[in-house]
């Protein structure tokens, strides 16, 4: 989904003394119906005087009503499911939505409500479900991302101590499994987070939480990654292959939006290590990306390309960038991490090198 660009409206007085910087349709439409009263009535003074008030409102109002409908579950129908999509996709720039929705959405509800809509086995075979579903993720992802983007712009109109929590509650639930609805073991948590991770732009904060936790646990595992795979046996996603098994893809995909958060995971030489060479590919589950190969090493590909130029790949629109120290030097650790690779370096890194070399004239 792309984001719905905010416009500029221009309203006359006594209009322009309760709004002047249209954010969103939906505020907007909410400002007038304050100033315009009862049928036939004249424009009237709002109780509150900017639009960002208005935005405020609309967004704690339709957050709610999703809330309402994740409520529902399983339960929910096609109908309740897409307008659910529709509210997160009209509202995923309105920063009091999504924390509002962050808020009131602790992070084992809303994995719960993730294992029970992507359940094949409860929902049945529905082409128009299973893609309601992926927008549903895909909206959330971004939603969520918003918050967490929010949470940490030292900003007192949002909640930074509650995102924060947040993220870390999130970061630290990711090695368990899910329970669904019905009592049957879902994914891994970290599974169903970062399926919907891949979308959105998150905080340095969450993302270098996450990934140490996500590393740390699959590093345990014999071999490390192997209890990814298990999940297939136990859970069919109603979105098929679009389901990633292998959390490390979206998080990575995330990682890549938020050059910062690049900057400072692949900034630790262990991690830079693991990730570029480290990983045991025949452990992991063997998923293709839309480049043709394994779709967790192209979105590490990716996430190295913005560590190293401090442009986020997946914007088309996204400028160059000064370098910084650290981009150099994450650039010379990881040119030596490939080069001991030899012959075994993963071609799904060729492309993104192609760039960074493109970005730093080299």
């Amino acid at each position: 989904m792309t984001a719905r660009a905010a416009g500029r409206l221009r309203i006359p007085t006594p209009v322009a003394t309760a709004a002047r910087i249209c954010e969103s349709d939906a505020a907007a439409a909410c400002a007038l119906r304050e100033l315009t009263g009862d049928d036939g009535d004249p424009f009237v003074l709002a109780s509150y005087s900017t639009l960002e008030s208005a935005e405020r409102m609309q967004g704690f109002e339709d957050a709610e009503e999703a809330l309402a409908l994740i409520d529902k579950g399983p339960a929910a129908t096609n109908e309740e499911l897409a307008r659910l999509n529709e509210l997160l996709d009209s509202q995923q720039n309105n920063a009091y939505f999504a924390t509002h929705l962050m808020g009131q959405l602790p992070p084992d509800k809303l994995l719960l409500f993730l294992g029970d809509i992507y359940d094949a086995e409860g929902a049945g075979a529905d082409d128009r479900r299973a893609a309601i579903v992926g927008d549903v993720g895909e909206n959330l992802g971004i939603v969520l991302g918003r918050a967490s983007q929010s949470g940490h712009a030292r900003t007192d109109a949002i909640q930074p101590d509650m995102v924060a929590a947040w993220e870390d509650d999130m970061a630290a639930l990711g090695g368990q499994r899910i329970i669904l609805s019905d009592g049957r073991q879902g994914p891994y948590r970290f599974q169903l987070m970062s399926n919907i991770m891949g979308s959105g732009e998150y905080s340095t904060h969450y993302l270098t939480n996450y990934h140490d936790a996500l590393v740390s646990w699959e590093q345990e595992m014999s071999p490390p990654g192997s209890a990814w795979n298990r999940t297939a046996a136990l859970y069919t996603p109603i979105t098929g292959d679009d389901f990633r098994l292998d959390p490390m893809t979206g998080l990575m995909e995330a990682t890549a939006r938020s050059p910062e958060a690049a900057a400072t995971v692949f900034s630790n030489d262990d991690v830079s290590e693991y990730l570029l060479t480290g990983r045991p590919l025949d452990s992991l589950p063997p998923e293709l990306g839309e480049g043709g190969g394994r779709a967790a090493s192209e979105a590490i590909g990716y996430a190295f390309l913005a560590a190293t130029t401090g442009m986020n790949p997946y914007d088309p629109a996204a400028l160059p960038v000064e370098h910084e120290d650290v981009h150099r030097r994450n650039l010379g650790r990881g040119l030596a991490i490939m080069a001991e690779a030899g012959d075994d370096l993963q071609p799904e890194f060729r492309e993104p090198m192609a760039k960074v070399f493109l970005n730093h004239g080299e």
